[in-house]
Formats: C-alpha cells, sequence, structure tokens
C-alpha cells in the first residue's frame, strides 16, 4: 500500500536468510495500523502485506520483529486502550498466519507502557522489554513468553537503579534462552548507557552493567546484538562537544 505515510520499520532475519519487515501504516480512515511483510534470502517477497494488530481502533505505533530459527516470527508495539497506552504483541508460524490473538503484553494497566522491543529463542519462546511510566518517571520492564504466546510469569524490574528515567530499551537473547536488557539511564543528569543479563527463567545475573567505563558526553540511542553463546554488543550515539559519534564495546557471555 502506498497511500498515507509508511514508517518505523523494523527487520529480523531467519536462519536461511529470509527476513520480515514490519512497519506502521497511515490507513486512511482507521489511523495507523502494523503492517509485515515476509521476504526470502533473495530479496522476493514470501506473499502481500499481513495486517498484525486485530485492534483496529486508534493508533498503533512503533512496531518491532524478532524472528526464530525456523522463520516464525511474533511482532510487538504499543496501542492506546482506554486512554492507557499498551504494549501488544502477535507472534505468526513461519507462513505468516497468526497463532492467536493478540497478546496484552504489560500487567499493569495504570501506567504508560511503550517503545517496545522484542527477542525470539530458537525454540520460539520470545520476551519484550519496554519503558513503563512508574512513580512519575519511566522504568524498564521486561516479560517472558512460551512459543504459543502464554506468558511466562510476570512483570521483570529491569533496572536496579530507579532515580531520574530509564528509556529505550532494547533486547537480544541467545541460544539457551538468556537474555540482555539495554537502555539509557539518566544518571545523576546525564544519560548512560546501561545493560542488565537474565536467565531464560528471568533472573537477574548480578547488577547493571555501564556501556563505557570511562562515560563522557551524554550515551543515547542504545542498541544491543547477541550471539548463541551469550557473547554481546553494545552500541550507541555519544555526544562529544556539539556533536555525536557512534561506539560500540564487546562483552563476554560473563558480562566482561
Amino acid at each position: 500500500a502506498t497511500d498515507g505515510v509508511q514508517q518505523s520499520a523494523s527487520v529480523a532475519m531467519a536462519a536461511d536468510g529470509g527476513f520480515v519487515v514490519v512497519w506502521q501504516s497511515e490507513v486512511p480512515g482507521r489511523g495507523d495500523e502494523i503492517r509485515a511483510r515476509q521476504f526470502d534470502a533473495c530479496g522476493v517477497a514470501r506473499g502481500d502485506e499481513l495486517a498484525v494488530n486485530a485492534l483496529t481502533a486508534g493508533h498503533q505505533n512503533i512496531p518491532a520483529v524478532a524472528v526464530a530459527n525456523d522463520g516464525r516470527f511474533v511482532v510487538v508495539w504499543q496501542t492506546i486502550i482506554a486512554n492507557n497506552l499498551e504494549v501488544r504483541a502477535r507472534p505468526f508460524d513461519a507462513h505468516g498466519v497468526p497463532r492467536g490473538d493478540e497478546i496484552a503484553v504489560n500487567v499493569m494497566k495504570r501506567n504508560s507502557n511503550g517503545a517496545p522491543d522484542v527477542a525470539m529463542a530458537k525454540d520460539g519462546s520470545f520476551v519484550v522489554a519496554w519503558e513503563s511510566a512508574v512513580r512519575g518517571s519511566f522504568e524498564v520492564r521486561a516479560r517472558r513468553f512460551d512459543a504459543l504466546g502464554s506468558g511466562q510469569g510476570g512483570e521483570i524490574a529491569v533496572n536496579a537503579l530507579t532515580a531520574s528515567s530509564q528509556r529505550a530499551p532494547r533486547v537480544a537473547i541467545d541460544a539457551a534462552g538468556n537474555f540482555i536488557v539495554v537502555w539509557r539511564s539518566n544518571v545523576d543528569g546525564r544519560f548512560e548507557v546501561r545493560a542488565r543479563r537474565f536467565t531464560a527463567a528471568g533472573v537477574a545475573r548480578g547488577d547493571e552493567i555501564a556501556a563505557t567505563a570511562v562515560p563522557a558526553g551524554d550515551q543515547l540511542a542504545p542498541a544491543v546484538a547477541m550471539d548463541a553463546a551469550g557473547d554481546f554488543v553494545l552500541a550507541w550515539e555519544n555526544a562529544f562537544d556539539g556533536r555525536y559519534e557512534v561506539r560500540a564495546r564487546r562483552f563476554s557471555s560473563r558480562g566482561v
């Protein structure tokens, strides 16, 4: 569809090189909805656009997608329900067929919950991370789901530091289901990139990790990637003397 505005794209790739793109699509007369389209490893479309969200009232924004090795995928996004900003998810099989209806990700309904990200393990289970308005500020939350989209426990409080705002989370996962969440933290009036590792059961593996040992300038827009063994790379944009540079740092699976 080319009518309206298509924006906020996200992409994820399967083991065979096939990939899924999701985006926010302006549907005339209805508002913004979430669309997805599958492609093979050569970039040839596997069918037409897929309508991701089942609820079409209001606006559906800021999607993210994760893909399992066999092509199964899950899409997350934010939506407004009863005047509250909430996070939704929907899993699909490798053929793009929904595996059930939308899933309510956040348990707490009174807060503003948005800006989600998602990572999927090789068995199709997945982890969603998002920012949640708590006590007049923002904190980072996460929640685990099995391959069918059933919640595995409640929300996980990701950040240990609760002063000021914790925002813009990203999540990655290894072959065993262990995962890491990275976010932007406001520390003493300055932005730092922080990360925290968790087991496949959602138990924190130590305290927060600072992306850089010698923080200088504001660190913004964090990203993370993790390999099958749990080693990971953090990347971010760093403000230096009125300009921005891109920085990255590699870590072992032990967070070193």
